[in-house]
């Protein structure tokens, strides 16, 4: 009855790391193809594949895939080495590890067992660390990183099973403890030919990073004062953003999340996508946006407001659409009520005009967020996972004084 047991719980140890690595090659797959620089839906539920895929970036494993904390060495490889990356590797050696156990039959020693038990503690520390930075420093949690934790909980309790199902070693004398140490040193080192091998293949296989001039500032000078009071310290920039909108959103948690953000002064231009003031546009991209970034322009302090903004930029963009521009009035004025003097002045409307003639002047994309640092564009493509290394050559070549 024990040996059945045992093998039971190895089996389900199996399955659990069959699940991690199911989950983690999806978020991993799914990071791959964001590198090419275009737009791509991603998986985002609990059991991939039976929902609808996020394309509009609104979910959960899109802010975590885009913050800061989805990949490392982002500022020495064009978007950096996913996390989930080496996590599928680990599950899959786990997967390997339990069956050469289940066929061997190694499940009734309590030696071999603890070694499954220490490797599971790997995967299990990692989602206990990345969950808490998830909750506490993204505030969103992925839902196939929720599958990712789940299976690293049910791999160390059913390692943990088999552990006090085992049998004790029958004094184990020396010979047999440098036996046993020796299988642990074997099976550490098949743990790390797992993880590298795809490391290897992934860093040679994923797009390169090219030098390109994605475009500069032809009139960067502010003779009308329309910019924003600058953030920070260090080389210029300037942020062209729509304060409505949800890329701008994930732009700036990442962008402030980022070390290279301490080493940049950043002045704002507001570039509302709302045909209600914005005459480049036939019809609003962000419903309410001009309204929006009148109150931003007339306050004290702008970037509270901005912060709001961007945050309930679904709710307000709502309100503006469906009850109007008074509501939207109204619902900037609870929050912000010293606005009241100026959010409608011929000279806060004014000073909008002459941001978008600013815009028009330079010759910029109508779209959001665009960043420029020394004049020069930071590319579409280093916007978001590419931030890290794309800012950091332009920061880079901008104090060699070249391109």
């Amino acid at each position: 009855m024990t040996n059945l047991r045992t093998k039971i719980t190895l089996v389900l140890f199996i399955l659990f790391a069959v699940g991690g690595a199911w989950f983690a090659g999806v978020s991993t797959y799914d990071f791959f193809l964001h590198l090419d620089g275009q737009v791509h839906s991603i998986t985002c539920s609990y059991v991939p594949g039976t929902s609808e895929r996020d394309e509009l970036g609104t979910s959960g494993c899109y802010a975590v895939m885009m913050s800061p904390y989805s990949s490392v060495l982002r500022d020495s490889t064009w978007g950096g080495i996913p996390i989930a990356l080496p996590g599928l590797a680990v599950f899959i050696y786990m997967t390997f590890i339990g069956l050469e156990h289940l066929i061997l039959g190694r499940d009734k020693k309590r030696g071999d067992t603890l070694y499954l038990i220490a490797a599971s503690l790997l995967p299990l520390i990692t989602s206990l660390v990345y969950y808490i930075i998830s909750v506490t420093k993204v505030g969103e949690v992925c839902k196939m990183c929720v599958g990712i934790y789940i299976a690293s909980i049910g791999l160390f309790l059913s390692a943990l099973v088999q552990f006090f199902l085992a049998k004790p070693e029958t004094e184990p004398g020396p010979q047999h403890l440098r036996n046993q140490l020796l299988r642990y040193g074997i099976w550490f080192a098949e743990g790390l030919l797992f993880v590298m091998i795809p490391i290897i293949m992934y860093l040679q296989l994923k797009p390169e990073y090219q030098e390109r001039n994605c475009g500069e500032l032809v009139k960067p000078e502010d003779r009308s004062s329309i910019m924003l009071p600058a953030v920070g310290q260090g080389t210029p920039a300037i942020e062209v953003m729509d304060p409505l909108c949800p890329s701008c959103l994930v732009f700036r948690n990442h962008f402030n999340t980022s070390e290279l953000s301490k080493k940049i002064s950043v002045k704002t231009v507001l570039f509302p996508l709302d045909s209600e003031c914005n005459w480049m546009l036939k019809q609003p991209v962000h419903h309410g946006a001009c309204m929006v970034s009148r109150a931003i322009l007339c306050a004290k302090d702008p970037q509270p407001v901005i912060d709001w903004a961007l945050e309930n930029n679904v709710e307000i963009r709502l309100v503006a659409k469906e009850q109007g521009q008074d509501a939207l009035k109204a619902m900037i004025l609870k929050q912000f009520g010293e606005v009241s003097q100026c959010i409608d002045t011929a000279k806060t409307k004014q000073k909008l005009n002459l941001s978008l003639r600013w815009i028009m002047a330079n010759s910029l994309p109508i779209m959001t967020p665009q960043l420029y640092v020394n004049n020069r564009r930071l590319c579409d493509e280093d916007m978001d996972l590419g931030l890290e290394y794309g800012l950091g050559r332009l920061l880079e070549a901008g104090a060699k004084g070249g391109k």
